[in-house]
Formats: C-alpha cells, sequence, structure tokens
C-alpha cells in the first residue's frame, strides 16, 4: 500500500549567507588520476549563485560523462555563473559538454589550449556557443561570485608556452592549468587544475599574492608527486612551503593516485587535515561572511587519506 501527503511551506533565506565549496565524488575513474568538478555556492544573493570549476566523467573508464550535469540538478543548480576548464585533459571536461547543454552559464574561462582532439573542440565549441561570454584570461581576472557580494574569485592566466601547440604533452597541459583563488572574509582556497613543477613554481613566483597564507589547497594532479616537490618526485616542497595550507583537498581515483610520496609529506605537515574524495567521497566546505570555515566528509569522517591501490612511488 502507498500513500501521499502535500505539506505547504514557505522557503525564507534569513541571517548571514555562506559560500559553499563542494569536490564532487568521480569515483574510479581510471581515464586520468580521479578527475576534477568542484561546485561553488554563494547565497547571498535572493538565489544562489554558482561556479563550476572542471567537469570530469564519473564511473569507471570514464564510463558516465552526465554524472556531473546530474549531480548540479540535484543540487538545484538552474544557472552557472561561470565555468572554468583548467585544462585539456578528457578528465576534466569530458563531463562539461552534458553541462553546457542543461544549465545557462554566464562565463566560460578556458586556457586557449590548441588540441587536436575531437572530445576536447567539441566541448570548448559548445562553451563558446552557449556562455553569454568566453575569457581566455590574459592577466588575473577578478570578480564576485554574486554582484556585490563578499565571494571574490582571481582567476589566474595559464603558462603560455605549450598552449599553441596541439601536440603538447601531458605535463606539458597540465602546467598549462589556469588557477584561482577563492577568498571569503579571512578564507582564502586556491585550485590548481592539474599543475605541476612549472605551474607551482610560477604561481609561488609571479602570483605570490595569491598562492601564500592559504587556508586550503586543492592539491593538483589527483595528488600527484610532481604537484608536490621540487623535483617532482621527493624532498623539497617549496610550494608547500609557501602556501602553508591548514587543509588539503584532493580528487582521486583511489587507484592511480594519490601517489605515495605526495600523501606522506601532506598527512605528515603538522596541525594540517588532508581530504581524499577516494576515502571521503564528496567533500564540502562551508566558509561563514567572517571566513570561519567547516569541512565536512560524505563518508570515513575520521580516517586519514590512503593512497592510490596501484601507486608505487
Amino acid at each position: 500500500a502507498t500513500a501521499t501527503r502535500s505539506l505547504s511551506f514557505e522557503y525564507r533565506l534569513d541571517g548571514d549567507s555562506f559560500l559553499i565549496v563542494r569536490l564532487l565524488n568521480l569515483g574510479d575513474n581510471d581515464s586520468g588520476g580521479g578527475g576534477d568538478a568542484i561546485l561553488l555556492t554563494d547565497s547571498a544573493a535572493a538565489t544562489q549563485a554558482h561556479m563550476l570549476v572542471d567537469a570530469g566523467p564519473a564511473g569507471e573508464g570514464g564510463s558516465d560523462p552526465g554524472y556531473v550535469s546530474r549531480r548540479l540538478t540535484e543540487l538545484g543548480v538552474t544557472a552557472l555563473e561561470a565555468v572554468i576548464l583548467t585544462h585539456a585533459h578528457g578528465d576534466h571536461y569530458l563531463g562539461m559538454g552534458d553541462v553546457f547543454d542543461e544549465i545557462p552559464v554566464g562565463t566560460f574561462f578556458y586556457n586557449g589550449q590548441i588540441r587536436n582532439l575531437n572530445s576536447y573542440n567539441t566541448v570548448v565549441g559548445k562553451g563558446q556557443a552557449r556562455a553569454d561570454a568566453t575569457i581566455v584570461p590574459e592577466s588575473v581576472e577578478t570578480f564576485p561570485l554574486v554582484f556585490g557580494g563578499a565571494t571574490q574569485v582571481s582567476v589566474i592566466p595559464p603558462l603560455p608556452d605549450f598552449l599553441a601547440d596541439s601536440g603538447a604533452e601531458s605535463s606539458e597541459l597540465n602546467d598549462g592549468s589556469v588557477g584561482a583563488l577563492v577568498e571569503r572574509g579571512t578564507f582564502r582556497m586556491y585550485l590548481t587544475g592539474d599543475g605541476e613543477v612549472r605551474a607551482n613554481s610560477r604561481w609561488r613566483t609571479t602570483y605570490a599574492s595569491y598562492t601564500t597564507e592559504l587556508d586550503v589547497l586543492k592539491v593538483g594532479h589527483h595528488g600527484a608527486n610532481d604537484a608536490i616537490f621540487d623535483n617532482g618526485f621527493s624532498g623539497a616542497s617549496s610550494w608547500l612551503d609557501h602556501g602553508d595550507p591548514d587543509v588539503h583537498v584532493i580528487s582521486a581515483n583511489g587507484t592511480s593516485h594519490p601517489r605515495i610520496n605526495a600523501l606522506t609529506r601532506l598527512l605528515g605537515r603538522s596541525n594540517t587535515r588532508t581530504y581524499c574524495t577516494n576515502v571521503h567521497g564528496e567533500i564540502t566546505l562551508r566558509i561563514s561572511p567572517s571566513g570561519a570555515y567547516v569541512v565536512t566528509a560524505e563518508k570515513n569522517e575520521s580516517m586519514d587519506c590512503v593512497p592510490g591501490s596501484a601507486a608505487t612511488t
């Protein structure tokens, strides 16, 4: 037997507004290191405003490109103020076509990478056609997530060295990632795409004021060694010393990533916490107007991150 009952209610936005940052869990995606999809939501306006950074496919082998679009719908996202594609790797863009098909977008940011790849060019073409504006940043682009709101986003232009090369190697594509600083009150979070040694060095020196005194670092390249260490493998990490984040968040598949050396270094930093989607599922940060923040995990809240099961270094 079944029964239904309808309840009338009034939805009222009251009191302080919050910024919510969600690292979506793309699961065991072995088509890359685990893919990225990060949703920012600001409730400062009468209706919430949202921004999406990357949209990889979910599932084994990237078999579910529609996951991010469906998850945004579940979260009540009906429009996106901005979409940022950090770089031209499929585990960061193969879910973006469905987003462009289903959700109106204000501004589409991407790094301008040239690639001889139909899937990439199709997504970029959709972004250019369906967003209200397309920007390939050549200097820092700073804007409020909500007009008149307290959340500021600064998009950092990409390393230009390999953007015109349709045959750029994987590491060169990673180092062309667009970076972004998210600020709310005293809160500072830096988003890295798949930035590796060259990107980190450039962000640390040329854009030092945007990458220091961080509360949260979205660790580059799914927790790879080359996103942490100066030499790409082990030893010194000028990048971590410079940013000095209190919290590290990693989107990883739990097989190839995170890497052992990188995770050992992150877990060994004093008075910090590391969250990984392969252990903690979807990771959510809730930031108050003052900048105070709370991190919650979908599962395994008390567990530490673990390296990918197939990671060897």
